[in-house]
């Protein structure tokens, strides 16, 4: 009979037998089935370990292996804390904001690459580079604004009667009013002569006289901001022509000779009216405003009539007495019948001209309600605007509108923020991404009502920022 462990070494037999023939397909296996499998199990984990071991000693060696950014040509962020450098002479020196970036590395979009504190640890750091106070945020090309632009006029207190006239800017907004047509309006800035705003341009009303003589001399007038009347193109003054040798005996007009400067009215048989001034060489013809001007010089009440027959019998003189830009016929005042103008916007809209609108209730947006005023006076003394509202992400860029047979490469790009930057030359514009961008032409002094920022130049970007304190720090007491 068998002993036990004869039994049991039977049975491991014939179970590995049927493992084997399970597992492998054949019963006479010598090897273990799953011997195989343990070795290489045993061997991966021996394999992986000695790996990780290497990279270890490799990063104990040399930490931080990456080197990319050491190209000169990207832009570094360090992860950890924002830092923003660029790579010079084997130095990182910090750059002060993204648009002194741009002009540092000379491209509209440069590669920013995020590197850890260590990778950039033992690199010698460089003085800071940049422009300082020029934005981070910079418009996109194509997210520049065009026409309209308009300068705005209105109390702060949105009442007519109260409040200080408050100037803004406007860029690619439309507030609604109305069109002043062919009306006008008498305005009057502090420390300014009155100025009848008419046809897009101001008229200067420089003495009572004249006021008085156009029938003006009680007529309302709307306070406004002596930056917004600056910033609207100038015409000529309302005053009257002078006349050489006025109150002599000039030609013979009717019945005897006349006196130089006398004013005639000419009525046709269809009622319609021209008016004359009688110089020494014969008879000027004058506009309506003009006739009334030399009247209220004279201190005449009204001109003399003139008969088709005694205007025929008179030489017409050679001088040419017309101004361009004054009306052919008095204005009619919008604020005629008590009309009330609490509002006044003067408009640049390219081939359609210039327009000005006028608002019986001022817009939130141009009593200070809407935006935080972001002028009025300027570090040089020059007159800005309270505000300047520009949709938002958005901008523009502007170059004055030069003279005739004058060249300017000077252009400006208007931040979201309000604020203008000078952009000197075609590189630096198309450093920041503008190379191809055709600049919105507007008056110089409309452009100069934006407060402006540094000049965004590139050499200037290149050199290296003082950080030496304004003024010494106090050294501590001893005791």
């Amino acid at each position: 009979m068998r002993s036990r462990r004869e039994q049991i070494r039977a049975y491991r037999f014939v179970t590995r037998r049927i493992v084997s023939a399970l597992l492998g397909g054949d019963p006479e296996v010598a090897d273990p089935p799953l011997r195989r499998a343990g070795l290489t199990t045993f061997a991966s984990v021996m394999v992986g370990a000695l790996v990780l071991a290497g990279f270890g000693v490799y990063g104990l060696v040399r930490p931080g292996g990456n080197t990319s950014w050491r190209s000169g040509d990207v832009l570094i962020v360090e992860k950890e804390t924002g830092t923003r450098f660029v790579y010079r002479g084997g130095r990182l020196h910090p750059v002060l904001n993204y648009a002194s970036a741009r002009l540092v590395l000379k491209n509209a979009a440069p590669t920013t690459t995020t590197v850890s504190a260590t990778s950039l640890a033992g690199v010698a750091r460089g003085r800071p580079v940049g422009i300082a106070g020029a934005p981070d945020a910079l418009p996109a090309a194509d997210s520049l604004h065009a026409l309209p632009w308009s300068v705005c006029s209105a109390n702060d207190t949105g009442d007519v009667t109260t409040g200080t006239p408050r100037v803004t800017v406007a860029v690619h907004r439309n507030f609604g009013g109305t069109d002043l047509g062919r009306l006008g309006v008498i305005v009057h800035a502090s420390g300014e002569k009155p100025a009848l705003l008419w046809h897009g341009q101001r008229l200067r009303i420089p003495n009572r006289e004249s006021l008085a003589s156009l029938g003006w001399g009680t007529a309302p007038q709307v306070a406004v901001a002596p930056a917004f009347l600056n910033a609207i193109p100038a015409g000529p003054d309302l005053v009257a022509p002078t006349i050489p040798d006025l109150g002599r005996s000039g030609p013979t007009v009717g019945a005897g000779p006349a006196k130089i400067g006398t004013v005639y009215r000419l009525t046709s048989a269809a009622n319609s009216e021209q008016f004359f001034v009688l110089l020494d060489d014969g008879l000027a013809q004058v506009s309506q405003p003009v006739e009334e001007l030399l009247l209220g010089k004279q201190g005449l009440p009204s001109p003399q009539q003139l008969s088709p027959a005694d205007y025929k019998n008179v030489p017409s003189s050679k001088r040419d007495l017309s101004v361009p830009g004054l009306p052919d016929h008095q204005p009619v005042l919008a604020t005629r019948d008590n009309g009330q103008v609490a509002a006044l916007c003067v408009s640049w809209r390219g081939r359609g001209g210039t327009t000005i609108q006028r608002y019986r209730s001022a817009p939130d947006a141009l009593t200070g309600t809407e935006q935080a005023a972001a002028g009025g006076v300027d570090d040089t003394g020059a007159l800005t605007a309270d505000a300047v509202l520009v949709p938002g992400g958005g901008g523009a860029l502007v170059a004055p509108a030069a003279a005739r047979g004058v060249s300017t490469s000077t252009t400006y790009v208007v931040t979201d923020q309000g604020i203008r930057y000078a952009v000197p030359d075609d590189e630096a514009r198309t450093a920041l991404g503008y190379g191809d961008v055709t600049p919105v032409s507007l008056p110089e002094n409309l452009i100069d009502l934006v407060p402006a920022g540094p000049v965004l130049d590139q050499k200037k970007a290149s050199q290296y920022v003082s950080t030496t304190p304004t003024s010494p720090s106090p050294s501590p007491s001893r005791k």
